[in-house]
């Protein structure tokens, strides 16, 4: 089997978790990743269609 995890792997959140998906931004940017862990966010029961994150470099 190969590796459930590696440097590439990004996640889905479901639901609007904002406290979660900024901290798993700042942690992107503190062991400096090229690419965002967080892949997209699903939250059909929300009211919110658009949320702002900020990693530093990145725009999402």
């Amino acid at each position: 089997m190969e590796k459930l995890y590696t440097k590439d792997t990004q996640a889905i959140f479901w639901n609007n978790n904002k406290t979660a998906i900024q901290r798993m931004l700042d942690y992107d940017y503190t062991i400096q990743r090229k690419t965002p862990s967080v892949a997209a966010i699903v939250a059909p029961t929300s009211g919110n269609k658009f949320e702002k994150f900020s990693l530093v470099q990145m725009k999402l």
